[in-house]
């Protein structure tokens, strides 16, 4: 978001801690990371 200057801050908009980027958003945001469990159990 900050590359499209939707925001001035680098930090994770579902967590809040962590830099927004794609590792962060598919491996390390626990908010993430937990919804694609749930959607992959059903």
């Amino acid at each position: 978001m900050l590359l499209k200057k939707l925001t001035n801050t680098t930090a994770c908009p579902r967590c809040g801690s962590g830099a927004e980027n794609m590792d962060h958003l598919f491996r390390e945001c626990p908010v993430s990371v937990s919804c694609t469990i749930f959607c992959c159990a059903l």
